[in-house]
């Protein structure tokens, strides 16, 4: 299976670089490669988690997976030390997949949710969430304020702006209370 990874280092606001978002793409044009591997396709899960640390240059790798990846517990073959699953929150969660990653939750894996768009739906599983990451979106801050002031009650999680393109989508990402940021205002994407 050829693949292309682009990486977009997530950076702490003291600059340093905490991690990096890897992407799988099907090409070079950005069309993103779903990460829903079959339990028969764990063998190239393996492939990928050889490159994790030459591309995170052994930081943290944020890597997303779709609902039936996490089903089939496939990051279970990757390292936790180095891996956070990043989980897209689009959509609600059912319960074989809050059931799966509250798993591997507990064989100490750190999950992101990502795109959180109704708090609601996910909110049981906060105290289980190392980080959320949120586009910082200026032009509709009562929904994103909301979000904020609702994970501002688990001081645990950290929260990640993403998107982060100028200065002001910065500096407003500083007053709510970010800890990381994300987003060509730092460094493009690498591919």
């Amino acid at each position: 299976m050829e693949y292309f990874v682009s990486r977009q280092p997530i950076f702490k606001i003291d600059s340093s670089i905490i991690g990096y978002r890897l992407r799988f793409q099907d090409d070079i044009e950005n069309t993103l490669l779903k990460m829903s591997f079959s339990i028969e396709e764990n063998d190239q899960s393996n492939e990928i988690a050889m490159s994790f640390f030459e591309l995170t240059a052994g930081k943290l790798a944020f890597v997303d997976f779709g609902p039936n990846a996490i089903k089939s517990l496939i990051p279970k073959n990757l390292d936790p030390d180095h891996l956070v699953i990043n989980v897209d929150v689009s959509q609600s969660p059912d319960q074989n997949q809050l059931s799966a990653l509250l798993a591997l939750y507990d064989l100490g894996y750190r999950i992101c949710l990502d795109n959180l768009n109704d708090e609601l739906a996910w909110k049981s599983f906060y105290p289980s969430v190392a980080y959320m990451a949120l586009h910082v979106d200026i032009s509709s801050s009562n929904d994103f304020f909301r979000i904020v002031d609702c994970v501002g009650m688990y001081p645990d999680i950290k929260l990640i702006a993403t998107s982060v393109e100028d200065k002001a989508y910065h500096a407003v990402a500083v007053q709510v209370g970010f800890s990381y940021f994300e987003g060509s205002f730092f460094l493009n994407q690498q591919y």
